[in-house]
């Protein structure tokens, strides 16, 4: 399995910019943006493995982004997965660590898309 994780890539850099720009710097900036091979339907995944603190407790828990390496996988598709992984993150550490797509993750991504994060994406 191929996997790439660096402060310098692409996709780290458009998290930082992303994690400014739509979510207000809250997201942990030693979250590391991982490009590796994923199985087939699945293009990105929140991983458990770097320290964010959870809104409302003195607890730590792990994350880092999964982002598919796929010749077929477009750089805007990328940047989607990116925002919907980052939104997964945002909401569980605001202690909603149980929400996969339900209405509070669409309240999310339709604020995303308000804001202008989706636009020229698909």
């Amino acid at each position: 399995m191929i996997a790439h994780a660096s402060k310098g890539n692409y996709l780290q850099r458009l998290f930082g910019q992303y994690n400014w720009r739509y979510f207000g710097s809250r997201l942990s900036k030693s979250i590391l943006i991982i490009q590796k091979e994923l199985p087939k339907r699945r293009y990105g995944r929140v991983m458990h493995n770097m320290r964010i603190r959870r809104a409302n407790s003195s607890k730590w828990t792990n994350v880092d982004i999964l982002i598919l390496i796929n010749t077929a996988h477009r750089r805007n598709e990328q940047r989607l997965t990116l925002l919907h992984e980052m939104v997964h993150v945002d909401l569980d550490m605001k202690g909603h660590s149980r929400v996969q797509h339900g209405k509070l993750f669409q309240k999310e991504m339709l604020r995303l898309a308000k804001a202008g994060a989706l636009s020229k994406l698909w």
